[in-house]
């Protein structure tokens, strides 16, 4: 074994991720200080000319590597954790969609709006902190934890003073540093009520903006962003969306918006569905509330049929592709990397967020549909034979196994599709660090939905084991957190008498 290969065996993933790069800039500089050699000799340079070069060239690099004179790096330069973190969250978190009908989120637009703020302000402050948090998902760097933390409370500071103050309160500035604390929650402690109490703090800012954000491209781009995290927040804890301020545009034409945006403006009514839902379903059934019930089926089919067109709009680019599947149901389905059936890949991981938002938002009105159908059938065993109810639990079904199908492609693992793989990235030549990375990210993302399901009475028992499974997996090995609960964002029930939702709890 080769002294190389005995060095590259002994670094570690975060080791290879954080390299010092200074070799290779001076390999760099060594080849950019020759001409190109299909170019020949440089224009008026005669050959005894370059041969003299040459020589000298070997001369000196017999007394010294060239490629150090030309670079040499200081070794007074101290590597501080916290400007690696910010280099490796950027690089790695900071995401560009790369189709433009999935820009949605709002951490797209954190590049633009931290390169304009101040040095120690609340968001470069919010900035460093959510990266360090990142990298302490390499065990190696779990020690930066504390240091993490400390720069969130000193960033809590800077961000209660700039709110005491109109005019800093209402930047684009301000209310990205609150979303950013909610992704912290995420990512440090898998803490959805810590995370939904900034998402409160930013509803709060969205209504104190007003219509102004709409006049500057960003700020209504953030606004968009903002609020397609308000609308999920509202749907999973059946709470009623704030007013807040609209674009009449956007509304009155939805097709002029990306598809991302679109199917926020689709899902607008599911929060005030739900809370009448939870409100009627919940009471005791008798021949007065049967008007109400049928005219709230009523109004989830007209709200799903809506929901259900969203994929018609998409682009080619957006459909998925089945690389593999299997029919085998294993003993300890826990511990299984897919679920039994199709494994799907996407575009990339915004297409497939994308799509799971528009899944769960489906199943939560279809769960009201089925509910009311039950609460309107003579008895529970007539609704076996009723074609609504069967319709509606065969998309239930198949909605979620698509979602689960999706778990493969998030988590980045191998299967073998034969000639047919089209997989967005090239899996096989993926270096171990790099995919370490992508299943931290990819399982940030995909761990919502998973506890969305997981808390569905609707679903299978034998798939809700391999969901919890998959959370598991994702806390402990994945994410590293610190705490990892795993029912605190249970959905409603179709079969219970009550919803359960854990954002009761939930305070700004």
């Amino acid at each position: 074994m080769s002294a190389m290969q005995e060095i590259k065996e002994t670094m570690t993933e975060s080791d290879l991720i954080f390299r010092d790069e200074t070799q290779v800039t001076e390999r760099r500089a060594f080849r950019a200080s020759f001409p190109d050699r299909s170019s020949g000799l440089p224009a008026g340079s005669s050959s005894s000319e370059m041969e003299s070069l040459g020589k000298e060239i070997v001369r000196i690099g017999a007394e010294r590597p060239f490629h150090k004179l030309l670079l040499t790096v200081p070794q007074t330069i101290v590597d501080h954790p916290e400007q690696a973190a910010l280099c490796f969250f950027f690089t790695n978190y900071v995401l560009i969609p790369r189709h433009a009908e999935s820009l949605r989120g709002y951490i797209e637009h954190l590049l633009p709006i931290y390169s304009t703020s101040k040095p120690n302000s609340h968001l470069t402050m919010t900035t460093t902190a959510i990266s360090l948090a990142a990298v302490t998902h390499f065990p190696d760097k779990r020690h930066l934890r504390p240091l993490a933390q400390l720069h969130y409370v000193k960033a809590l500071s800077l961000l209660n003073r700039a709110l005491q103050d109109r005019s800093t309160a209402v930047t684009d500035e301000t209310l990205m540093s609150v979303m950013l604390m909610s992704f912290y929650e995420s990512i440090v402690n898998g803490s959805f009520p810590a995370a939904g109490s900034h998402v409160e703090g930013a509803t709060a800012l969205i209504k104190l903006r007003g219509k102004e954000q709409f006049r500057r491209k960003i700020s209504l781009q953030l606004f968009h962003a903002v609020r397609a995290q308000i609308i999920s927040s509202c749907i999973v804890k059946s709470k009623p969306v704030d007013d807040l301020p609209f674009d009449e545009e956007e509304t009155e034409n939805p097709w002029k918006q990306n598809a991302a945006t679109r199917l926020t403006i689709y899902t607008l009514k599911i929060p005030a569905l739900r809370v009448a839902a939870k409100g009627l379903l919940a009471s005791p059934f008798n021949q007065a509330s049967i008007g109400e019930t049928k005219q709230l089926l009523q109004d989830a089919k007209e709200i799903d049929e809506t929901l259900a067109s969203w994929p018609n709009s998409l682009p080619k680019e957006w459909n998925y592709v089945t690389i593999s599947r299997t029919d085998v149901f294993p003993e300890n389905i826990e511990t299984a990397d897919s679920y039994p059936g199709n494994i799907d890949v996407y575009y990339d991981l915004q297409v497939a967020s994308t799509w799971n938002s528009y899944r769960t938002c489906r199943l939560f009105i279809l769960e009201i549909m089925m509910q009311c159908i039950v609460r309107l059938a003579p008895s529970p065993n007539d609704v076996n034979g009723d074609p609504d109810y069967l319709s509606v639990f065969e998309t239930i079904q198949r909605l979620l196994n698509e979602l689960c199908a999706t778990v493969p492609f998030y988590l980045s693992y191998r299967h073998s599709a034969g000639t047919d793989n089209r997989y967005p990235y090239e899996v096989n030549n993926m270096e171990s660090e790099n995919r370490r990375l992508t299943v931290t990210l990819g399982g940030y993302f995909i761990r919502s939905p998973l506890l969305i399901l997981e808390g569905m009475d609707c679903i299978p028992e034998y798939q809700r084991r391999w969901v919890r499974g998959r959370i598991s997996y994702l806390n402990k090995v994945v994410m590293n957190l610190i705490r990892y609960p795993c029912a605190e964002l249970s959905a409603a029930s179709p079969s219970s008498s009550h919803y359960h939702h854990p954002a009761a709890a939930w305070q700004p």
